[in-house]
């Protein structure tokens, strides 16, 4: 059976030469932020291959009131951490997540 979740997904793009440093804050110093949060789960950071200054950050939560109303990108210390290293906040959506519960210890990586 299907679980569910939500995501929010906040897209960023970096400074020329800034991508990795972006990258490495986003996993490194905001989940500490949103652990306190009620419904954050965990997150996660994706960059295209096509078009590497273009940042991702899914971040998952267990309820939707959450998801769309929890603007963590918006808070100024998020604000202060990352504007030396973008150029801008490209765009901002919810979704609502299914997946398959497989226990981890199950799985194995490619």
């Amino acid at each position: 059976m299907a679980a569910k979740l939500n995501a929010r997904v906040v897209e960023f793009i970096a400074k020329p030469g800034k991508t990795d440093e972006l990258r490495s804050l986003l996993c490194q110093a905001v989940p500490p932020l949103l652990r306190d949060r009620t419904g954050f789960i965990r997150s996660i950071v994706l960059t295209t291959h096509e078009e590497p200054r273009r940042v991702v950050m899914m971040t998952f939560w267990s309820a939707e009131e959450r998801t769309v109303r929890d603007l963590w990108e918006e808070t100024p210390l998020v604000r202060e951490l990352l504007s030396p290293l973008i150029d801008a906040w490209s765009r901002t959506r919810t979704y609502e997540v299914g997946y398959d519960p497989i226990e981890e210890s199950s799985t194995s990586v490619f």
